[in-house]
């Protein structure tokens, strides 16, 4: 007796998700369905059993001991042919009969699982994330230009796992072509560790770098208040209860009175090199937002003048959030309405 699929709106979201991205691991599927951990799981498991989707393994090569042993860090889903149609079929697509499930190659597999990492620590605002390839499609751009993710008006690029100078240096060089062609699009470079984050920064203060923000991939707060469209560092001041006025025009190299003192704020969360150099250059008390200690203690490293400087006031946007979760609100947004899926599966319920 042949199985028959129990369509529900979670599985739809998976379907939607691998159809938007193309390779996802497991966990950031379930965290998209709706789904609890546990059922997530069972619903990925019947999608494989209809042939609706495939799991290749991730591995990584890791140190043990005196030798080095591959270990499985995730399973990376796409679609079959099957379920690319399905899913087609579902949103209302056309299907040409070119329709193709394709394995992902290793390079694939290593960005689906950076991707996939990003949008389960964010996953609250998934709906604001966009796949590059169409991106790419839409604006022109090759496709060899490594862009991971979109948010928006942000361009989002991964490291890579080669050790090199060479490397920073191609993915710092796209960063400032994008800055240079898309003058309201930010550029965001995420590391998979601190070192790695250090090493980017320093090279993009070196070679006169410009506003790309650069984090390691763990630092969600960090990440997230780039993200955020109506975030401002001045609202710091504002839910603080600190008095602060901004200037019509800036008067002695300065655009704010704060506390009673003539003084400019800046957000060099990420350590954007352009802006760095505008705060070398400015008069009066300054206040930066770093996006947490370590990042601080990067600061100071590239510029220990900043360090016990009483006209410097660096402020820990992860340490205020503790402190007062209000002084920087970020506006969360829902994931995909059920409307849109109860609708998609009623359609697709009255064709079949």
């Amino acid at each position: 007796m042949a199985r028959t699929w129990s369509r529900q709106e979670g599985d739809l979201k998976i379907l939607e998700a691998l159809h938007k991205y193309k390779y996802l691991r497991g966990k950031v599927l379930t965290k998209i369905s709706g789904y609890t951990q546990a059922k997530g799981h069972d619903r990925i498991s019947a999608l494989k059993r209809q042939g609706l989707i495939i799991g290749e393994a991730y591995v990584k090569q890791e140190k043990a001991a005196t030798r080095v042993v591959n270990k499985k860090v995730a399973a990376i889903y796409y679609l079959t042919t099957k379920g690319l149609v399905t899913i087609k079929t579902i949103l209302g697509e056309e299907v040409n009969g070119e329709e193709r499930g394709r394995k992902p190659s290793e390079e694939e597999k290593e960005r689906a699982y950076r991707a996939s990492l990003l949008l389960e620590g964010l996953s609250d605002i998934y709906d604001t994330f966009s796949a590059p390839a169409g991106y790419k499609i839409k604006q022109d751009i090759p496709n060899f230009v490594p862009i991971g993710l979109v948010n928006r008006n942000t361009l989002i690029f991964f490291d890579k796992p080669e050790k090199s100078r060479n490397m920073i240096s191609k993915i710092v060089t796209e960063c400032h072509r994008l800055q240079e062609r898309f003058q309201s699009h930010e550029t965001l470079i995420l590391t998979t560790d601190e070192r790695k984050r250090n090493n980017f920064v320093s090279y993009s203060i070196e070679h006169y770098g410009q506003t790309e923000r650069i984090l390691a991939q763990d630092d969600y707060t960090g990440i997230r208040y780039l993200l955020a469209p109506d975030q401002e560092f001045k609202n710091y001041f504002i839910s603080s209860g600190i008095e602060i006025e901004e200037l019509d025009k800036p008067y002695d190299g300065c655009s704010y009175i704060i506390d009673r003192e003539m003084a400019n704020i800046f957000d060099v969360v990420g350590l954007p090199a352009k802006t760095l150099r505008r705060v070398k250059r400015t008069n009066g008390k300054i206040y930066l937002l770093v996006s947490n200690d370590r990042e601080r203690k990067t600061l100071y490293k590239h510029y220990p003048e900043y360090q016990d400087n009483e006209d410097t006031v660096v402020i820990e946007l992860g340490r205020q959030i503790l402190l007062n979760h209000e002084a920087f609100t970020i506006k969360e947004e829902p994931l995909q309405g059920e409307d849109k899926w109860a609708k998609a599966l009623q359609g697709y319920a009255s064709q079949n």
